[in-house]
This record gives structure tokens, C-alpha cells and sequence, in this order.
């Protein structure tokens, strides 16, 4: 059955320009532009033609889904921030959608809640069903081991490799796990691929991902919906892209003559399949902590005992209402690691548990080579919580989150076991070099691509932090620790630039 996805993304606090500023016409793709829409880009910013206004009217169109790709929130302080995200909400209420969705891009909070729109935030790999079209849902995620799940199409704040993610600074700047992930299927390929994230890649192509036998030579169509300006976002150039699924524009979004349901029947046959293609990940029992003296204090543990039966996992959490965590395997490989954002203690007591309850989550469904992490059998299991900082009633909010207290570690102690004695002189000297020596452990042990664009200081810290403490408890053992120049100096690893 037909289906209209009204899509947007890289707003970044302006989406009330897409419903107030006429000169943001929208996009709709046609057998045309698919073909020529890099040129049309090129000498148009976007290709609006007089019918596909009129077909679709001013300012936001109306659909069946209306699609956010990511980035919505804004920088700033804490308050500017949730500001933001009321406008947001308010503004995605006056929106007349069935269905509105919002993935989280890397500038976007874990958790937030839309009460007035009710829409819905998507925070892991998710497959919806919507009309009979079968929508693959990835937003941002700093985690390696991604699994794709199989649908019509493919919905990614991040674009694949090498296609419309050329930033203005030349680099490609997609991801190849993301498109590796896709060309592993052996379910058909996507019809339709819709991302943003690189502003300056705004525009569409067509591309095969592969597939077997009659899917071989299907192409799909992947469209950059992006809609800020190029380089740092300050306002909207584009406007929305609208996308007509239907029998009607099968020539522009498929080249088989597979129907949307014998499509969901072949995605949910090759499920069983994608375990092979993400390396899952192989539990190893807890190697427990020193004894006295290593400079780890073992406050509690107790969900420790569960190594017996499930592989260790360690959060390592740089303590704050803005702060960073990270997530490392008893294999000492860096699983995962975010900037947070609480808005309050209040909020921190809520999210905390959500976040360590997804965290643990979606490793299994990983490990398992699942889809969805509600169904994944436990396999790993965060035994370890470890913090940076003194802030009691922080302290115990992540340690009742837990259900066990924490490791207490002081910043002293993971510098001087990582840092050279040149860079911790002071406070701010420290923090620059950690954000470079975070870059390096990402790329090292990294179950992820290396980071690219700037590294948030909390998020690097609590990177340091927890491969400090994974090599006291025995998990990482590389000698020494950091890799150096003969001057003193980091091995970076070679990245491109990023939004």
C-alpha cells in the first residue's frame, strides 16, 4: 500500500524554520532527480520542482510518518539545552502525523521524553512495521558491533561510506560498519536508504549493496536529507524531503518485483543469518580485582558472583550531571562510550538504571546476533560500576542504578598510571591530553571505528578511566599501557573529519 515518509534532519534547534520560512521548499524525489540529483544539487542546493510543490504544498507537507534522521538538540548549557527540547516537542505537536518518529544523532541525549508529541524516540537498532513496508531504524551509536535489521528500507542518522558523506573538508566521513553491516544481508537490499548527519551531503544516488541471485542487480536509492547549512549548524537551508512508497513509484524505489510483505518475509528469515556477519561476542569470566594496594577500592561487587555464569562487563562512569561513561568487556575491548547529560539528580536517579539496563541490553542482543534486545538471551552482564568523583548523592544514585557499590578511582591515579608527568601539570594540561590519549584506546581497543570530530572531555575521561581499571582488574595487559613517539608524544590514529 502506498506510504508518504515526510523526512528532516540536522536541525539543530531551527526546525521552526522548516514550517515558517517559505524559501525551504520541499524535495520530492522523481525518476528525474534520481538519476541527476547531484548536478541539481550542485546548482540548486536541493532539487524542488514547480509540480513536485504543488503536489505536496507549504510549508511541512502532510503524511503518513514523519521521519527526524537525527540532531535535533541543541549545545550549550543545561538549561539552554532542555529549552531547546521543549520547543522541539511543541513543535513536533503541531505536526499532523500517525507516525512520528526521531532518532538519536550524536549530538542528541540517551533519554528524553516528547509528552506533547508523543513522539517516539528511537535509541538502539529497531524494526517497525508501517503500512506493510518494513522500516530499518539505526540511530547514532558509538558502539562497534552493529546489527542492521533487515527492511524495505533503512532509516541511519549516520550515512554508509563513502556515499553523500563527503564533508567540506574533503573527508568521507560515513560509516563502514554501518554499510558492512548491509552488505552482509542476505535478505534483498533496501529499497530506500534516507540519512543526514554530513550537511554538505545533501542530494541522492543510487547504489547496489549486493544481495543474491534475483537481488543481485537491485540498486537502492539513498537519499541525504540533511537540512542545516554546511560545516557548524546556525541555520536551515533545506526543506523536507518527501518520499511516496507505492505501486505507483516502484520504478523509483525498486527494480524487483518483490512486494513489501514477500520483503518482511525474506528480512525475518535472514535474522537467523546476521550472528555470522557481526562476530559475536564470546563471554569470558571475570578475572577478579587485586588484592589491597592496586589503588582500585572495591566498594561492594556483589552482582560480581554473576561471572560464574555470564561474561563481565565494566561501566566506567566520570561522575556529574554532565558527564561520560564508558563500557568494556572482560576481553578488555572498549564496547561503548557516550557524553551524558542529566538534567538534574532527579533525572540522573531516573536515566541511570534505563541507561544501564539498555547498555547490558544491547551488548546481548549483539552477542546473540539479535535484533532485538528484549529477546536475547544474557550472556554478559555489567558487574563492575566504576567513578571518577565525590559527588555523594550522585555516587549513590549510579550505585542504587547498579544495585552494588561502585569501585571508587581518583583522576590521580588513572593520570599517573596514563598520562606523562608533562601532562598532568595542571588540570587543563591533563584534560587536552586525555581527549588525545582517549582517541588512541578507541582505535586500539575499540570494538568501534576510531573517533572522528572533537572528543568531548568527560567522555575521554571516563574512556581512560575505565581502561585503567580494566587493566587492574587484568582485562587489558599491553605494556607499556599508552603507545608514544620517542619524544613523549601520542600515536594518533589517522581519522577524518566529522559533523
Amino acid at each position: 500500500p502506498p506510504l508518504r515518509i515526510v523526512v528532516v534532519s540536522d536541525t539543530h534547534g531551527f526546525e521552526a524554520a522548516l514550517t515558517t520560512d517559505a524559501s525551504l521548499l520541499p524535495w520530492m524525489p522523481t525518476e528525474a532527480t534520481a538519476a541527476s540529483s547531484r548536478a541539481e544539487v550542485a546548482a540548486a542546493g536541493a532539487a524542488n520542482s514547480a509540480e513536485a510543490v504543488a503536489a505536496v504544498g507549504l510549508p511541512l507537507p502532510e503524511g503518513d510518518v514523519l521521519l527526524h534522521l537525527g540532531d535535533f538538540a541543541v549545545d550549550g548549557g543545561a538549561r539552554h539545552r532542555f529549552e531547546a527540547l521543549e520547543r522541539f516537542d511543541a513543535w513536533l505537536s503541531l505536526q499532523r502525523f500517525d507516525h512520528k518518529l526521531v532518532l538519536r544523532g550524536n549530538h542528541d541525549p540517551f533519554n528524553v521524553a516528547f509528552p506533547r508529541s508523543n513522539a517516539t524516540l528511537i535509541t538502539q537498532p529497531t524494526l517497525a512495521t508501517i503500512g506493510g513496508w518494513t522500516l530499518s531504524l539505526v540511530p547514532f551509536s558509538r558502539g562497534g558491533r552493529l546489527v542492521v535489521p533487515p527492511g524495505d528500507l533503512i532509516a541511519s542518522h549516520v550515512p554508509p561510506k563513502r556515499i553523500l558523506d563527503r564533508t567540506y573538508s574533503g573527508d568521507r566521513a560515513g560509516s563502514s560498519a554501518l554499510r558492512g553491516a548491509v552488505e552482509r544481508w542476505t535478505a534483498p537490499p533496501p529499497r530506500v536508504w534516507l540519512c543526514g548527519h554530513i550537511h554538505e551531503g545533501r542530494g541522492c544516488e543510487r547504489v547496489r549493496f549486493g544481495g543474491r541471485g534475483l537481488h543481485a542487480s537491485r540498486e537502492t536509492l539513498v537519499i541525504n536529507a540533511a537540512n542545516a547549512n554546511s560545516g557548524r549548524a546556525n541555520r536551515l537551508v533545506h526543506g523536507p524531503v518527501v518520499l511516496d512508497l507505492g505501486a505507483e513509484t516502484a520504478s523509483l524505489v525498486a527494480d524487483s518485483p518483490d512486494s513489501p510483505t514477500e520483503v518482511a518475509a525474506a528480512a525475518a528469515a535472514a535474522v537467523a543469518a546476521v550472528p555470522a556477519a557481526v562476530s559475536p561476542i564470546r563471554p569470558k569470566p571475570v578475572v577478579p580485582p587485586e588484592a589491597t594496594g592496586t589503588g582500585v577500592q572495591d566498594r561492594g561487587g556483589e552482582r560480581g558472583t554473576e561471572a560464574a555464569a555470564v561474561g563481565a562487563l565494566l561501566l566506567a562512569v566520570d561522575l556529574g550531571l554532565r558527564s561520560g561513561a564508558s563500557l568494556f568487556s572482560a576481553d578488555g575491548e572498549l564496547l561503548r562510550y557516550e557524553q551524558l547529560r542529566f538534567a538534574d539528580e532527579t533525572a540522573l536517579r531516573e536515566e541511570a538504571p534505563q541507561l544501564i539496563a539498555s547498555w547490558e541490553a544491547d551488548v546481548n542482543a549483539a552477542a546473540a546476533g539479535q535484533t532485538s534486545s528484549a529477546a536475547a538471551p544474557r550472556r554478559w552482564a555489567i558487574t563492575h560500576v566504576a567513578i571518577e568523583g565525590g559527588d555523594p548523592p550522585l555516587w549513590e544514585a549510579w550505585g542504587e542504578a547498579h544495585g552494588a557499590a561502585p569501585l571508587s578511582v581518583s583522576a590521580d591515579e588513572w593520570r599517573r598510571h596514563l598520562l606523562t608527568r608533562k601532562e598532568r601539570s595542571s588540570g587543563s594540561c591533563a584534560k587536552a591530553a586525555a581527549r588525545l590519549v582517549a582517541r588512541q584506546v578507541v582505535a586500539d581497543f575499540g570494538a568501534m571505528e576510531a573517533h572522528v570530530g572533537a572528543f568531548k572531555t568527560d567522555a575521554a575521561e571516563a574512556v581512560l578511566m575505565g581502561y585503567y581499571v580494566a587493566y587492574r582488574l587484568g582485562w587489558t595487559t599491553r605494556e607499556p599501557p599508552i603507545r608514544r613517539f620517542s619524544n613523549g608524544n601520542v600515536v594518533l590514529p589517522k581519522v577524518t573529519a566529522k559533523k
